[in-house]
């Protein structure tokens, strides 16, 4: 006859051991904003200029000599070579729309685009730019305030909008009992500048044809440098 041993550990009754959950961590989280006000002192233009033939290498000719124009207008008006970027060249094939099946298609010319930025430093000088810049060209121009300072202006809202986040966090705190502790985390929002009056960037198109500007027709107006930051804060 065989005999079972049982060890004593086994004939124990079983007990639970429940690990205490750990207190939950009080925080609090608001975001603050700064929005500074400022006049622009700089003009970044945006131009794209279009040739069509049929023939490619006089599509390219045509192309040529509008850029040629562009950059000699830009010595005239005084902008150093460093302020002046030639984008990228582009070429297409255009069709007419009406054939089908698609192999069909008639084909109308080459389709040549270009572009170019400029910086003018300086306000005073858009209507001059902006005349010279469209006279007598097929093209579409583009221009965006912004100013010189702009990442001073930055950096200083960006620290006013972090005291308005504890400032209001601090109230927050105190109005339910609690005192602001240990700061946990900092985001930025992505930073943004845009014009007081109208859109960031302005566009006019232009199909050729000689275009007279009266002086003095600029309003520079001011342009806004908004920051907003996230902040959490532990709460004692």
């Amino acid at each position: 006859m065989k005999t079972l041993l049982l060890s004593p550990l086994l004939l124990m009754p079983a007990m639970v051991f429940a690990t205490p959950a750990p207190s939950a961590e009080r925080t609090v989280q608001v975001a603050g904003r700064a929005m500074v006000r400022l006049v622009p002192d700089t003009v970044l233009w945006s131009v794209s200029i279009t040739a069509n033939h049929k023939d490619l290498v006089e599509a390219k000719r045509e192309s040529d000599k509008q850029m040629k124009d562009i950059l000699k207008t830009t010595r005239q008006l005084g902008v150093q070579a460093r302020d002046v970027q030639t984008g990228q060249l582009t070429v297409q094939k255009e069709y007419d729309g009406s054939g089908y099946p698609r192999h069909r298609r008639q084909f109308l010319h080459y389709v040549l685009t270009r572009q170019i930025h400029i910086k003018q430093r300086g306000t005073d000088r858009f209507d001059d730019f902006m005349t010279g810049l469209i006279k007598n060209r097929d093209m579409t121009v583009s221009y965006q305030l912004t100013s010189s300072d702009l990442q001073v202006i930055q950096a200083k809202a960006r620290i006013k909008a972090v005291l308005n986040a504890k400032t209001k966090a601090t109230a927050m705190a105190k109005a339910l009992g609690a005192k602001l502790g240990p700061v946990l985390r900092i985001e930025e929002a992505p930073q943004r500048a845009f014009h007081a009056m109208s859109r960031q960037a302005n566009t006019v198109e232009f199909a050729g044809g000689a275009v007279e500007s009266e002086q003095g027709t600029f309003a520079p107006g001011a342009i806004e440098v908004a920051v907003s930051v996230g902040v959490q804060f532990a709460l004692d």
